[in-house]
């Protein structure tokens, strides 16, 4: 996308540095490198905002906060405090400009593990809501970076009703272009889990004032009727679907309730003057790898091996070691 020239804003709602919670000692010094290797991935595509989640605390706050300290990624996160200071760990936000428009993106997590000794944590919908409240008047979009767990998922649109969009991480299920959304109110997204999945906003603002418009579900209700029209045309392609089916009262209430449906869903489509479209896209085969990326992966991987080979022998001649 980058090099198609699209002006992107590259985000992540949090858990990208390691799926369990706890490391295993036998394999931590890996997990370590892949996590260095993760970080220094998104270094190298321009990543705008990384939330700070759960389970990136897996190894304790020394570890992101080196991270921190090395690289160039703006982690943030508005509620998770460092115990002895009182102090964020964290930015709590970031202001993003493009162009003419200035996107506001807060962080926020439901818990620390208790790897992560150093740190404590505030209630993360109180303290969303005072920063959406805060940061609202100084930005022309508001997006939430959300981790928490699933059964908060649909209560963050209530939580949160003032921001534009919501990125969830965490929570498992995911989010198409067909899930019905709010007229009102945030955008609420979720990709799953394990990076296999990538969610693509196109955004498009024409007037700042006005409410965004998610068209993703009207388009993909658009071409499931005109597909479900062109199956039932197949009959006689030269006579009207009410003309075809005049004998068959089942079929002419599904018609008319289609047409109903592609008519609202053109209605939108025409009315929608900031127009936001969601794609998911699966990270499979047909996405091209960037080669120093996969160099850099691939010899990480290996490495990987290495040190759980010989971590796993120290322990082993550690615990038969006669006392």
């Amino acid at each position: 996308m980058l090099e198609q020239g699209k002006n992107l804003v590259i985000l992540d709602a949090g858990d990208a540095f390691f799926s369990p919670r706890a490391i295993k000692t036998s394999r931590s010094k890996s997990n370590l490198l892949k996590a260095e290797t993760i970080a220094h991935g998104y270094e190298s595509i321009g990543c705008d905002a990384f939330n700070v989640g759960t389970h990136d605390l897996a190894l304790g706050f020394e570890f992101i906060d080196s991270l921190q300290a090395s690289t160039n990624l703006p982690f943030i996160s508005a509620n998770i405090v460092v115990k002895e200071s009182g102090d964020l760990a964290f930015k709590p936000y970031i202001i993003i400009k493009k162009g003419e428009l200035k996107i506001g993106v807060i962080g926020l997590t439901d818990k620390v593990p208790a790897k992560a000794t150093e740190l404590t944590i505030l209630d993360y919908k109180k303290t969303g809501v005072e920063y959406i409240t805060n940061l609202r008047p100084q930005v022309d979009i508001l997006v939430m970076l959300v981790n928490a767990n699933r059964q908060d998922y649909e209560k963050l649109k209530v939580e949160f009703s003032a921001a534009d969009y919501i990125f969830v991480s965490r929570y498992t299920g995911r989010t198409y272009p067909s899930s019905p959304q709010l007229e009102e109110g945030p955008l609420l997204y979720s990709v799953g889990v394990q990076g296999k999945w990538v969610a693509e906003i196109d955004l498009s603002i024409v007037n700042p004032r006005m409410p965004i418009i998610d068209i993703s579900q009207s388009q993909e209700n658009v071409k499931t009727v005109e597909k479900r029209f062109k199956s039932l045309k197949q009959r006689n392609p030269d006579k009207k679907l009410e003309d075809i089916y005049a004998d068959k009262p089942n079929v002419l209430k599904i018609i008319k309730d289609y047409r109903v449906k592609q008519e609202k869903a053109e209605k939108i489509l025409v009315g929608a003057v900031n127009r936001s479209e969601y794609r998911l896209i699966a990270l499979d085969k047909k996405i091209s790898d960037n080669p120093e990326l996969v160099k850099l992966v691939k010899e990480t991987l290996s490495e990987c091996k290495i040190l759980d080979r010989i971590t796993s022998q120290t322990l082993k001649k550690v615990r038969n070691k006669p006392s």
